[in-house]
């Protein structure tokens, strides 16, 4: 069970769902017409929810090494999702949300999504998710954001680099296992 959850995290949700979303924000196209990577996106995600309707009750069990992989995942899922218009990204996934409920209790977990929140909180600031907030309002002189339930709002400098070709995502090269 813990390979089935890291492996689609790994092979499925992160190269079928979001590498398509951060090939937009990172190539400069904005959120404009996601529609066929929004799509991916909630494909993975139904292909998750199914193998989380299959595998036994996460409930009843401790949290395992494949939870552990999984949840950068869906804290990006989060992230990404409501730039593209789903503010609501596991609204009609109910064994997902459930489960990132479950799993977010961990003290463990919850340390390290507050240390990843407290990363793209640095990275909205000086970096490339700047560089992202800029091409959905260019006229915006202040980023305003909200990861998690952290509001965030920071004035942003007049000139801010690209860091698109640091990541060149490409989602026609990532070849998807089916569950």
């Amino acid at each position: 069970h813990m390979r089935m959850l890291a492996r689609c995290a790994d092979t499925c949700l992160g190269p079928g769902g979001l590498f398509p979303l951060f090939a937009l924000v990172t190539s400069g196209a904005g959120t404009g017409d996601a529609e066929p990577q929004v799509a991916a996106l909630e494909e993975e995600l139904a292909r998750l929810e199914r193998l989380l309707n299959y595998l036994p009750d996460f409930s009843q069990r401790q949290l395992h090494l494949g939870d552990i992989a999984l949840v950068p995942h869906m804290e990006y899922v989060l992230l990404l999702a409501p730039m593209f218009g789903l503010e609501q990204p596991l609204q009609a996934y109910p064994r997902i949300a459930a489960w990132h409920d479950w799993v977010g209790r961990d003290a463990a977990v919850t340390q390290a999504t507050g240390e990843m929140h407290v990363a793209v909180r640095a990275d909205l600031k000086h970096g490339m998710a700047a560089d992202l907030l800029m091409m959905l309002n260019p006229t915006s002189t202040t980023l305003q954001a909200q990861w998690m339930s952290i509001p965030l709002s920071f004035p942003l400098p007049t000139c801010l680099p690209s860091f698109a070709p640091l990541f060149p995502f490409r989602s026609s090269s990532v070849q998807r296992q089916e569950l």
